[in-house]
C-alpha cells in the first residue's frame, strides 16, 4: 500500500511538472516563431526596429537653408546663386532661396518670411550692411544661425562670414590699372555706400595709387557712388565728368562692371571708348566681351563655386551644432564681437590671361565671349 501511495505521487508530481512546462512553451512558442527562428521575444525586436527606424529617419532629414541673395540682377550674385544650388543638389539639401533685388525693405519681409517657415539655417547677403541688423537678431532669437556672406552685416548675430578682401581687391584693381596708365586725371565711379564694400575698395584702391598721387602724377578729378551699383547712374556719372573736364580722362577705375558697363557708355558717346583705360570687377560675360572688343581693360572673378562650399559646408555645420572654426581663415570684428570669417580669392582678369581663366576652365566658351 505504502509503495501504490509513492507511485501515485510520483505520477501526480510528474503531470505537475510536465503541466508547467507546457505553459511556458505556450507563453514563447508562436510568438518566438511569428518573430523570426532566433527567438527574438518580441518586445525587443520591436524595439530594435523602431530605433534602426529612428536613425534612418534621421540620416534621410533634409537640411533646410534659407537663402536672402542682396540681388540676382548682376551676373556675380547670379553665378553665386546658381553654384549654391548646384551644390545644394549635389549635398541633398534643400535651399529656400529669395532674391531682395537690391531693396531693403524687400529683403527685411523676405527673411521674416524664411523665419516662420522654419528653415534650419539662414544664409544672407545683406542689401544694406546696416539695415539688415534688426532680421538677423529675429533670427537668432528664433533660434536660427546665421552665415553672412558677400558684404558686411554690422551685427555681432551671425556665427560666421564669408567675404573677399575688398581692401586687397581694390588695390589689385588699382595695381593692374597702373600697368596700362601710370598718370593723368582719374575717375572713381563706387558702389552704393550703404554697404562697407566701396569704401574698403576705394581705400584699397588709393593705397596702389598714393605714390603717384603724392608725386602729382596721377590725380581724383571726379569721385561718385552710384544708388545701388546702377549701371544708368554710372553712366550719368561719367557723362558728367567728361562734360567738367572736356574729356580730359586718363583713368576710369569702377567697383563693379555693371557701373563700367554704363561709364563705356558715355565713352562711346564721345567717340572715347577703348581709348580710356576701364577697370571693374565681377567677371560679368558683358566684361569679358568689352575686354575682348577693347573698350574694358580689366575685371575680376571670385571662385564661385569655392564661396558655395564654404558657405553650405558652414550651414550644415551650425544646423548640426557643429564646429566650424575649421573652416575661418581669420576673425573678423563686428559689433565687439569676433565672428569667424573665410576669404575668397579672386582673380585679376585682362585679355592676357582671359581665355585660360574664363574658357579654359568651362566658365564661358570662346563663341559667349568672342562673339
Amino acid at each position: 500500500m505504502k509503495k501504490t501511495k509513492i507511485v501515485c505521487c510520483y505520477l501526480v508530481t510528474l503531470m505537475i511538472i510536465m503541466s508547467l512546462i507546457g505553459c511556458g512553451n505556450q507563453g514563447s512558442g508562436p510568438a518566438a516563431e511569428g518573430a523570426g527562428s532566433d527567438n527574438v521575444p518580441v518586445e525587443e525586436q520591436g524595439s530594435n526596429e523602431t530605433e534602426e527606424s529612428d536613425k534612418t529617419d534621421s540620416a534621410d532629414e533634409k537640411i533646410v537653408v534659407g537663402v536672402s541673395q542682396c540681388t540676382t540682377q548682376e551676373e556675380r550674385w547670379r553665378n553665386d546663386s546658381n553654384a549654391l544650388q548646384a551644390l545644394a543638389d549635389e549635398m541633398g539639401i534643400e535651399l529656400k532661396m529669395v532674391d531682395a533685388t537690391n531693396e531693403t525693405s524687400a529683403q527685411a519681409t523676405q527673411i521674416e518670411n524664411l523665419i516662420s517657415s522654419g528653415v534650419d539655417v539662414l544664409l544672407v547677403s545683406p542689401t544694406d550692411s546696416d539695415a539688415i541688423a534688426p532680421s538677423l537678431e529675429e533670427a537668432k532669437k528664433a533660434g536660427i544661425p546665421v552665415v553672412v556672406w558677400g558684404r558686411q552685416a554690422n551685427t555681432d548675430c551671425q556665427d560666421f562670414f564669408i567675404i573677399n578682401d575688398f581692401v586687397m581687391t581694390g588695390r589689385e584693381m588699382a595695381k593692374i590699372a597702373l600697368e596700362t596708365c601710370s598718370e593723368g586725371n582719374v575717375v572713381l565711379i563706387g558702389g552704393d555706400k550703404s554697404t562697407t564694400v566701396p569704401t574698403e575698395m576705394t581705400e584699397g584702391m588709393m593705397s596702389a595709387l598714393q605714390e603717384k598721387l603724392d608725386s602729382k602724377e596721377m590725380k581724383i578729378v571726379f569721385e561718385q557712388y552710384i544708388t545701388n551699383w546702377a549701371p544708368d547712374g554710372a553712366m550719368s556719372a561719367m557723362e558728367n565728368a567728361l562734360t567738367q573736364l572736356n574729356n580730359d580722362v586718363d583713368l576710369v577705375l569702377c567697383h563693379n562692371d555693371g557701373m563700367a558697363g554704363g561709364a563705356i557708355q558715355a565713352l562711346e558717346g564721345q567717340g572715347l571708348a577703348g581709348q580710356i583705360p576701364v577697370v571693374g570687377m565681377d567677371a560679368e560675360l558683358a566684361a569679358l566681351q568689352r575686354i575682348a572688343e577693347g573698350k574694358q581693360y580689366s575685371t575680376v572673378i571670385f571662385d564661385h563655386s569655392g564661396t558655395a562650399s564654404i558657405c553650405l559646408n558652414a550651414a550644415v555645420a551650425l544646423a548640426r551644432g557643429e564646429d566650424v572654426s575649421g573652416l575661418k581663415t581669420k576673425d573678423t570684428e563686428i559689433s565687439g564681437s569676433q565672428i569667424p570669417t573665410a576669404d575668397i580669392p579672386i582673380i585679376i582678369i585682362t585679355k592676357d590671361n582671359m581665355d585660360s581663366v574664363c574658357i579654359d576652365s568651362g566658365i564661358h566658351t570662346r563663341e559667349e565671349i568672342y562673339k
